[in-house]
């Protein structure tokens, strides 16, 4: 049975009240890592996408652009509360259980740290940012998910 697939910008909003309901504050570039860790893990685990946005390998990292425009207007402060969008769903069952699980492993991590984590070299970032297909280029969803399918091995 295939899970619900989101807009990003709902795991987004799942990740800032997973911050939030623990004093900590988010910025934009970690709120894209752990967005991109949730839709990697959820790629490994359950072998669907979180959301149906792509994502894109920028210089400091994954970036889904929807997400990164949403919160750009934070530059690197804390992002103080969710965004409000007309129809936009709230995750529920397993793709909440996979973002639960993503912050809990990672949500405690700088900035830096993050950045470091998704530039593996034998992760999807560096395969398309240093490879045949390019900068700021879609990171292939299936690169993904070989990736975070091997690293719950």
């Amino acid at each position: 049975m295939q899970n619900n697939i989101y807009d990003a910008r709902a795991v987004a909003n799942e990740v800032i009240r997973l911050a939030h309901s623990k004093a900590a504050p988010i910025t934009n570039l970690e709120l894209l890592k752990l967005i991109y860790f949730s839709h990697g893990f959820m790629l490994g685990i359950h072998k669907d996408p979180i959301f149906y946005q792509p994502v894109i390998a920028w210089q400091y990292g994954p970036v889904v652009l929807d997400v990164y425009y949403s919160f750009n207007h934070y530059g690197a402060q804390a992002i103080t509360r969710q965004l409000h969008m007309p129809g936009l769903q709230l995750v529920e069952d397993k793709a909440k259980e996979v973002i639960s699980y993503t912050y809990d492993l990672l949500g405690s991590l700088s900035p830096s740290r993050l950045v470091a984590i998704s530039h593996d070299v034998n992760g999807p970032w560096y395969k398309t940012w240093n490879n045949s297909l390019g900068q700021n280029q879609v990171i292939p969803i299936d690169l993904m998910q070989e990736y975070f399918s091997g690293l719950l091995e």
